[in-house]
Formats: structure tokens, C-alpha cells, sequence
């Protein structure tokens, strides 16, 4: 059925790129995703994330997230346009388009879009709050560099590789964290199809903007987006927000696949990080 479906996608030279390598970069004349920056700045109440397992209060975080207006609280029209368009953009490739492509599971879709800001200055990184407790800047950990570092290296849908290594596979059908979780008396299931992967786009808005990544087909290596690019990855690859000495900003959404259904506000560490 995957070849059938197949015929079906578009720019198949970058859907064969994401499955192999485990990511693709699109220039915005070639997906055609807006992005207004200064809104995004203007207009967004960010909070912090550490992408760590536990978080307490008073901890700070260089790094943020946000889909609400500042004002409002409502979600954000960037964001909510961001999160269409991606939708748009793979509905028009066939990119979400699943193995099966029939019935409930037929489709990959656009979830959870977030604009991610990272701080460069102690002064306004954030702490973690009660809930319901006005937002507190200001870096708390004594041994910060006085910049945002690089984060953890880790998978934002699975664990690294899960859905490309067999090893990897099948230890993510044994783990207890996954909710299709095969018992031990079970046998692993065949690999997933690449149509069945989950996905996640990120979209740069300024120049310069670094992204690290471990490719299923290379050495770790560090690509650099301009404003407008686009770096659609699987939802396995492992990669890692860069160290930052200058205020970034991006756009995030997930692609979700029914038939691996991602657990929110779950990240899975790489062990090789």
C-alpha cells in the first residue's frame, strides 16, 4: 500500500531525504510559510521550558515557548496560521498522507504550534512559577554562562532512531512509557513505514540561526537557517537547540501521526548526549 501511496507525494528527492538522513531544509520560495518576526516578539507570552525531567519552582530557563497573546491570552493569529500552513504545505505534497492513507488513520496532522524564543541576556530568562503567579525574569543558576546554551540532544516524538533502527525499534515497543507498548510474550512488529513516522517542522525567522542535528546517515553536524527556511525532521531524529549569544526566535509545530501517537510534553533524551 506504501508504493501506492507514494505515487502520490510530491517532492519525492526531499521526502526520500527526511527518511534517510532524518531531515530536509526548504527555502521559503519553496514552501511558501509567512513569518512575522516582529509580531512573534510584539505580541507573544512566552514561559519558560527546560526540557529537563524535573523543574522546580524558582528554576529559570533561557529558553521559552508561547502560543498566547500577550494581551488577550487568546491563541496567537502567527501561531495559528503557522500551524494551518504547515498543514496546507504537507497536504499539498502528500506528505501527510499515512501508509494506509484509509479510514481514521489516513492522515498526519498539525499540532501544538508554539513560537520558541531564546534569550541570550541573564536578565531575561524566565522562572518557573506557581500556576496562576505573575511571570519572574532573571537567571538563577549560579553557574550560567551568561548566555542561552545548547540544549540536550533528544527526540521530540520518540526516542532517537526509534523508528529507523531496529534495535532502537524494538526497544520502544518494549518501553513502558509507550502507550502501544508490546508485551515481552509478543513479537516486534515490522519497522514503521515512512509514511506512518510522526514529523516536526521548525520555520527561522532571522538569519544566522543554528540548528543541531545527528543524521541517520552522517556524523552530528550543525546546519545554519536563514529567515524563511524551513527544516522539516522526523519526530525520531535527534537534534538540539544551539547555543545562542543573540535573541532567537522560531516558529514549531508537530506533525502527528496517528498510528505513532506522540505523547505530550514528553522529550526523549538521546543516551549518547
Amino acid at each position: 500500500m506504501e508504493s501506492a501511496v507514494d505515487a502520490q507525494r510530491a517532492h519525492w528527492e526531499q521526502w526520500r531525504e527526511i527518511h534517510t538522513g532524518g531531515f530536509t531544509v526548504l527555502a521559503e520560495k519553496d514552501h511558501g510559510i509567512p513569518a512575522d518576526r516582529d509580531s512573534i516578539v510584539q505580541n507573544t507570552r512566552f514561559e519558560p521550558i527546560f526540557n529537563e525531567s524535573d523543574v522546580a519552582i524558582g528554576q529559570s530557563s533561557h529558553r521559552m515557548h508561547g502560543r498566547r497573546h500577550k494581551q488577550t491570552g487568546r491563541v496567537l493569529e502567527d501561531v495559528k496560521s503557522f500551524q494551518k500552513n504547515a498543514q496546507d504545505f504537507l497536504d499539498r505534497c502528500g506528505w501527510s498522507l499515512t501508509a494506509c492513507s484509509t479510514g481514521k488513520e489516513q492522515r498526519k496532522s498539525a499540532r501544538d504550534a508554539y513560537a520558541l524564543f531564546a534569550a541570550a541576556d541573564c536578565k531575561d530568562a524566565m522562572q518557573f512559577v506557581l500556576a496562576g503567579q505573575r511571570a519572574k525574569f532573571g537567571c538563577t543558576d549560579a553557574s550560567c554562562p551568561k548566555r542561552c546554551t545548547r540544549q540536550r540532544f533528544h527526540g521530540d516524538a520518540a526516542p532517537p532512531r526509534a523508528f529507523f533502527d531496529q534495535d532502537a525499534w524494538a526497544q520502544r515497543c518494549r518501553d513502558e512509557r509507550n502507550p502501544q507498548r508490546v508485551e515481552e510474550d509478543q513479537p516486534i512488529p515490522p519497522m514503521p513505514a515512512w509514511g506512518d513516522v510522526p514529523l516536526v517542522m521548525l520555520l527561522a525567522t532571522q538569519d544566522g540561526t543554528p540548528f543541531h542535528v545527528r543524521p541517520f546517515n552522517g556524523a552530528e553536524k550543525t546546519i545554519t537557517l536563514n529567515a524563511g527556511d524551513l527544516v522539516i525532521f522526523r519526530g525520531d531524529l535527534s537534534h538540539a537547540g544551539a547555543a545562542f549569544d543573540e535573541d532567537n526566535y522560531r516558529l514549531h509545530v508537530y506533525i502527528d501521526s496517528p498510528v505513532h501517537p506522540r505523547t505530550k510534553d514528553e522529550t526523549f533524551h538521546d543516551p549518547a548526549a
